[in-house]
């Protein structure tokens, strides 16, 4: 039978501005134009949180911003991944401990995981990424979590054995590398948990198939000039969009009921093809 599933992307506006006194001045003082300068920055720091948005979705199933600042009438709140997963048949951050670490059994398991499924998603294969004719999945983990692979030894004797002889070897350069169906990418944006025990030393790496978050961008980017000037001695500028991200779980549609009507959705049954999310124990400080 053909079955229908949808799932929906919520927007709510962001924004930031800055600001300094008297523009003429400033503009002697320095030796470029303030409101140019401004406009850079609020540029800057929108790109970056875009891609913070992409984590947040990839976490909590919608942007921070959406989550925090929706409007009257909505109901949202942050969800949990359906495809958990934890080493050593351990299921809770609490229960991680220093031997439940990112080794090569974890990279062997997750890549299994996500060629044929798991008994949460009725074993539906993930959706791999793609690219010059070859499919793989990505692993973003912290330097911390790829440390201890980096210390487990069939790691080690592999790229020995297999890698590249010069400083090119992940040994050497890590830590961007190819490993039993793995792309590993060092990704200084992994969180934790954001409460209870072992929280700080739990370290939450996103595992990443095609189509893995989907952003709603219901406006452009647009600058706002402070309209209140104090007689021209202070100046403002203030960038705006309306904008989100959501994680791709799909519900059927069977299910009317969405966030936007005022309740949660009450239909539990989410599939999710794209990405999964691998709690591990790690150092947090050095």
């Amino acid at each position: 039978n053909l079955v229908f599933n949808d799932m929906e992307v919520l927007v709510e506006l962001y924004k930031n501005a800055v600001g300094f006194p008297t523009p003429e001045l400033q503009d002697l003082r320095t030796n470029f134009q303030m409101d140019t300068i401004a406009k850079t920055a609020l540029g800057t720091w929108l790109a970056d949180q875009k891609e913070e948005m992409i984590v947040d979705a990839i976490i909590d199933g919608n942007a921070a911003h959406v989550i925090q600042g929706v409007g009257s009438g909505m109901s949202v709140a942050a969800t949990a991944h359906s495809n958990l997963f934890y080493p050593n048949g351990k299921t809770a951050t609490a229960d991680l401990a220093e031997t439940d670490v990112l080794n090569v059994q974890q990279f062997r398991r997750m890549y299994n995981l996500m060629r044929h499924g798991h008994s949460g998603n009725g074993s539906v294969p993930f959706n791999p990424c793609k690219a010059a004719g070859q499919e793989g999945f990505f692993l973003l983990a912290p330097a911390f979590a790829l440390s201890d692979l980096d210390a487990d030894g069939t790691f080690r004797q592999s790229l020995e054995r297999a890698g590249a002889r010069s400083d090119d070897n992940p040994l050497f350069s890590r830590y961007d590398f190819r490993f039993g169906g793995l792309y590993a990418v060092e990704y200084n944006r992994i969180r934790h948990p954001s409460s209870g025990e072992n929280a700080s030393n739990v370290w939450q790496c996103i595992v990443l198939g095609a189509r893995a978050v989907v952003l709603g961008n219901a406006s452009r980017p647009w600058f706002h000039v402070r309209d209140e000037k104090a007689y021209g001695d202070r100046y403002g500028v203030a960038i705006k969009c309306i904008c989100g991200a959501a994680r791709t779980s799909f519900r059927p549609v069977s299910n009317a009921t969405s966030n936007t009507s005022g309740a949660a959705r009450s239909d539990t049954t989410v599939l999710n093809q794209s990405s999964a999310v691998l709690s591990v124990y790690s150092n947090s400080s050095i």
